[in-house]
């Protein structure tokens, strides 16, 4: 519905753009973080696991989000949405998730884009997860200060992911 009401808006001379990329310091760039550093182990899993992520995402249209440790996809992002997709797997699971959340392939950024802020950091510190991957220029930062100091604050990485 979105697309068509921008491809009508397109037609009466009115473009509806994608406003981030005017907005400075709204993604992570690849390999931004904020302390603490990742361990190799943590790289690993974000290296293996991004691309499955954007490519299951893609294939069967689901969520943005998936959770790993030590290798192994643990929880996939569905209708059920982020949140609840991730407490789930944590009380099976425990601490030490390594969360990847990227846009699907195709997905219009003008209208949806992956975003995290400071709820999400809340929900990974309740969870005790240890780093969370984002898609390099894509992935928004929402009140990104605020997000990013509490990100530090509780040893939680924030790490741009290509």
């Amino acid at each position: 519905m979105l697309r068509a009401i921008a491809r009508e808006n397109r037609i009466r001379g009115i473009p509806v753009i994608d406003p981030v990329p005017l907005m400075d310091d709204a993604t992570r760039e690849d390999g931004d973080d904020d302390r603490p550093e990742p361990d190799q182990d943590k790289l690993r899993d974000l290296d293996r696991r991004v691309p499955t992520s954007r490519a299951a995402s893609g294939a069967f249209d689901i969520g943005q989000s998936v959770a790993v440790r030590g290798g192994v996809v643990y929880a996939v992002e569905a209708v059920e949405g982020t949140d609840a997709a991730l407490r789930s797997r944590s009380r099976d699971l425990g601490k030490g998730l390594v969360i990847a959340k990227v846009a699907k392939p195709g997905q219009d950024l003008r209208f949806d884009r992956p975003a995290i802020g400071p709820a999400t950091i809340e929900l990974l510190m309740e969870i005790g997860a240890t780093i969370i991957g984002i898609e390099s220029g894509k992935c928004l930062l929402l009140e990104r200060e605020r997000t990013l100091a509490m990100a530090q604050s509780s040893n939680l990485t924030v790490y741009g992911h290509a």
